[in-house]
């Protein structure tokens, strides 16, 4: 399979080609599937595909902020649940860095099959307790609040740019972040999504009126249109 490949410090991690991954969405027979009819002309179309096809770059942020910064953040041992996942770059490296179980989920089950999930097998992690999840924040936050399973770390990235899904995102990270001191959230985005109207300071003005979580910016880049970390834990 032709593969890109992210490397950060002394880690190295693939992924497949836009070309690679289009093939196997011929093959399986999602190309003609409704989520997937008018992703030609748009890498977003609202409620029905969420552009996970793309490596945008926040998530290469992230990957390399938890390279950086694994002696300090400690995956060993640890649940983690990427949310919007796409390619899973964060999630792929946060298996390599030790954590214990993985869940990734994304919007669209065609981006989980065949991206996803060929990502995590040829990075070569074969930890049993890896996880897909498709479809809507809602249906997940439901199944959370009546799961036992938390996770220790949620990552996400590009996931803020609809003002319209903040509510259901909150719900996820409260029904779905283990209540513990140690407990935390990494959320990658730009610092405004021109046209969409999300942004980080939207984001987290409205997190702080939610009143249970508190957040803070850990990483800013000097681009034209800066891209940021949050870290995000219980108040």
């Amino acid at each position: 399979m032709n593969t890109e490949t992210f490397s950060c410090e002394n880690y190295s991690i693939k992924y497949l080609t836009i070309e690679e991954t289009n093939k196997l969405i011929e093959e399986r027979g999602y190309k003609s599937s409704n989520e997937l009819k008018d992703t030609e002309s748009s890498d977003l179309v609202p409620n029905v595909y969420e552009g996970g096809f793309k490596v945008w770059e926040c998530s290469l942020d992230i990957c390399s902020y938890l390279i950086k910064y694994s002696s300090t953040i400690n995956f060993k041992n640890k649940r983690v649940l990427e949310l919007g996942c796409g390619a899973g770059l964060p999630g792929i490296i946060a298996s390599l860095l030790g954590a214990t179980k993985i869940c990734f989920q994304d919007f669209n089950e065609s981006v989980l099959k065949c991206f996803t999930e060929e990502n995590v097998k040829i990075n070569g992690i074969n930890n049993k307790y890896i996880e897909y999840v498709s479809g809507d924040w809602s249906l997940l936050s439901d199944s959370l609040e009546k799961s036992k399973n938390k996770y220790d770390i949620i990552l996400t990235t590009e996931t803020i740019y609809c003002e319209d899904n903040y509510e259901k995102l909150h719900n996820v990270f409260v029904n779905g972040l283990e209540n513990s001191g140690n407990s935390v959230i990494f959320l990658g985005a730009k610092i405004h999504y021109f046209g969409v109207g999300g942004s980080v300071y939207t984001f987290m003005d409205f997190l702080e009126n939610k009143g249970i979580f508190k957040s803070e910016i850990i990483y800013k880049t000097t681009t034209s249109i800066p891209r940021l970390i949050l870290k995000i834990t219980r108040k």
